[in-house]
């Protein structure tokens, strides 16, 4: 019992040594431990609207605001949380790779931390290296290829609009000749028409100037013949034409 005692001593020690001479440090962290801490960082994460931080300018730290964006966009795709669908717990070197797949209403998303290993033995929460939030290859494809398809929709929506606003304008286009003659045939109405003497008035006023040279003639001869003194008592009454 003691020789295999001191050949287990003996094994532990060099197995120690050994991988000290090759940089490998073996860590005891605890599984359940990291997962715990993962999932109630996403709880925070989901719970959090990260566009009242981006509007409100309180973060100044381009790196925090260029995250919090980047979460922000993904939340805004996902949709309403309904379950978690997978945990994956994975070693990368001296990390510790945590991933959570959660399901929402439009697509799956993955939550994922990256520990420390030599630090996450002792406290998982102080060994945190980086979060991320991200939409699984797939989906964010097709989330892509969605926007793309929005916004393709959107242009040909507004190309129709232009080409309905001209077809109207053309159409009323014809109406303009029509307005035009319209316009015309107004003017010529009220054109004002000259309405011409009457005959008789002419004539009256004819008779009338006939009457005052003929009188004057008249008394001019009568004075004449009565050596300048003029006869005031003569008066031309009427004139009648002779017709024949």
């Amino acid at each position: 019992m003691k020789k295999f005692l001191s050949r287990l001593s003996m094994f532990i020690l060099i197995l120690s040594m050994t991988l000290g001479v090759f940089g490998i440090t073996a860590f005891a962290y605890s599984e359940e431990d990291v997962t715990q801490v993962t999932e109630y960082y996403f709880q925070v994460w989901n719970e959090t609207d990260f566009q009242q931080y981006i509007d409100t300018g309180v973060i100044t730290d381009e790196a925090v605001l260029e995250q919090y964006t980047q979460w922000q966009e993904v939340k805004n795709q996902i949709g309403e949380y309904e379950e978690e669908a997978e945990t994956r717990i994975g070693e990368i070197g001296d990390t510790i790779v945590v991933t959570l797949v959660e399901r929402f209403s439009n697509s799956n998303m993955e939550f994922t931390i990256t520990f420390d290993k030599a630090m996450a033995e002792q406290d998982p929460t102080t060994a945190i290296l980086s979060i991320e939030a991200s939409l699984p290859m797939a989906d964010a494809g097709n989330a892509n290829m969605l926007k793309a398809g929005m916004n393709t929709l959107m242009g040909m929506g507004i190309v129709f609009l232009v080409l309905i606003f001209i077809s109207v304008i053309i159409g009323l286009l014809k109406f303009v000749p029509a307005l035009f003659e319209k316009k015309e045939e107004q003017e010529a109405v009220e054109i004002p028409i000259s309405v011409p003497v009457p005959v008789a008035e002419v004539q009256e006023t004819e008779d009338t100037e006939l009457v005052a040279v003929i009188t004057a003639a008249i008394m001019a001869l009568r004075a004449e013949e009565n050596s300048g003194a003029a006869d005031s008592g003569f008066v031309v009454r009427s004139i009648r034409r002779r017709r024949g």
